[in-house]
């Protein structure tokens, strides 16, 4: 095909992977556009030539690629795939003192380099910034963790989408450019800030952040039954609440946080992180062949890193981000809080009852509620509750699909919404049934914004079909 815009070409031997290298595509075509008029060409072109020569022309946004599943490809051979990425021409970031909490990002920036910026900007500023909250990784970008319904935890806080974004600029499936506002709060606003990627590209994001701060945090392992009887309180009484079950222990790390203005006072590591990461790789390697050995492993680790209780005062992004260690399959679902304690109840009898050999942690979070058209969290607070399966030397564990697809069944029962951007069963997936009070303002807007349906794929086909 001739070069799809002249003002620049487009590359035809990218080949996209994501991180837990699970899923790879060569897209037909990848785009790096400069700027918004050059997103713009884009979707113009590609729905001139879907016209002119009755082949289906997609277009997916990519971003880092930290998502485990199929979300950014196209797994059918009946059109022509267009990736788009904003990390190379479209990271800037600008600040208007006029609205001293508010930052502007293009599509492409980073969190980590908002949290760059931010350091720079408060250097100097006269109200320094500190994000309101954050997910556990910053290797991802903030135009791809809104349209996924990514989150932080503390069920005093929403997802991030509703937390932090007041304005996003995007171009529709008909090369339009669309501004949507908080103020306006409609059914667009609505839908664009949780898209799954399908109702446009974002050029850009005004975000609201807090005045600087930093956070208190007590982590200590106490009994999983005293967790799962005390989880409310631990809820209530902190801005920030996670725990983490060790599975094949009898023990949860917990985590609770709060804001404050109380300076710096880092937390002693335990044990030497390459030493501990090292280790602990060497070990998940000889349990893919006995994998009985996880059970000893998880108890030797929750002894080395967690035995003894930790106190410290660190900046949002060490308080709440921390290294995943290595690639994995991972599947996290959100159910009405208020069945945290049943659920987690029958995920360790399943567990235990089938035989299972699981990592750990498996992470529990939580988020309030919300009214995001396609939000895991939308009508009701939320439990989110995540399992992880690493994939040491890229290659997967014994149990890791029974595991999941046992998981998924309990997390059926409690009306679970998985995490837009992880592994889920999209086969058996009812996007209606999930979403009663939303989904046909969902579809409206998305047949509204993208008629053509230049941004479906094959996942969206499946989790929105009729």
């Amino acid at each position: 095909m001739e070069s799809l815009i002249q003002e620049y070409p487009t590359n035809t031997s990218f080949e996209y992977k994501n991180w837990a290298q699970t899923v790879s595509q060569k897209p037909h075509h990848f785009h790096e556009p400069r700027c918004t008029e050059d997103i713009v060409s884009i979707v113009t072109t590609c729905l001139a030539l879907q016209q002119q020569t009755g082949k289906r022309q997609l277009i997916k946004p990519v971003g880092v690629g930290h998502s485990p599943n199929d979300i950014c490809v196209h797994l059918q051979p009946d059109a022509t795939l267009h990736m788009v990425s904003l990390q190379t021409h479209m990271t800037s970031i600008t600040f208007n003192p006029s609205e001293p909490l508010m930052i502007t990002i293009q599509g492409g920036v980073t969190i980590r380099q908002l949290l760059d910026f931010i350091d720079e900007h408060n250097k100097t500023a006269q109200v320094p910034l500190s994000v309101p909250n954050l997910p556990s990784i910053t290797d991802l970008t903030w135009a791809g963790l809104f349209a996924t319904s990514t989150h932080g935890t503390g069920i005093k806080n929403p997802i991030l989408a509703k937390q932090m974004v007041r304005e996003v600029t995007f171009v529709d499936g008909t090369g339009k450019l669309r501004v949507a506002s908080s103020k306006q709060d409609d059914d667009t606003f609505k839908s664009i800030i949780c898209s799954l990627g399908c109702l446009g590209i974002i050029t850009e994001l005004k975000m609201e952040m807090l005045p600087q701060y930093n956070v208190e945090c007590h982590e200590r392992l106490l009994p999983f039954t005293e967790v799962l009887a005390n989880y409310t309180t631990f809820l209530t009484q902190n801005d920030f609440f996670r725990f983490w079950w060790i599975p094949h222990t009898k023990h949860c790390v917990v985590w609770t946080a709060n804001r404050t203005q109380k300076p710096l006072q880092p937390a002693p590591t335990p044990l030497h992180p390459f030493y501990s990461v090292t280790l602990y790789h060497s070990l998940l390697v000889k349990a893919l062949a006995n994998p009985q050995l996880l059970k000893l492993v998880n108890r030797l680790f929750s002894l080395l890193l967690f035995s003894k209780p930790k106190h410290y005062i660190e900046t949002p992004e060490k308080a709440m981000t921390f290294n995943c260690l290595f690639p994995q399959h991972t599947m996290e679902y959100a159910i009405p809080v208020q069945h945290t304690k049943e659920a987690m109840l029958q995920i360790r009898e399943m567990i235990e009852r089938k035989g299972y050999c699981v990592n750990f942690p498996l992470e529990v979070r939580f988020t309030g509620k919300d009214d995001i058209l396609a939000s895991s969290c939308e009508g009701w607070d939320a439990c989110w509750i995540g399992v992880v399966m690493y994939r040491p030397g890229l290659v997967d564990p014994p149990h890791y699909k029974g595991v999941f697809k046992d998981f998924q069944e309990i997390m059926d029962k409690f009306q679970g919404r998985p995490h837009w951007a992880k592994a889920f069963d999209q086969d058996t997936f009812s996007f209606k049934a999930l979403f009663p009070r939303t989904s046909e303002r969902f579809l409206a807007i998305r047949q509204q914004l993208d008629p053509h349906n230049l941004f479906e794929n094959s996942f969206i086909s499946k989790v929105l079909r009729q």
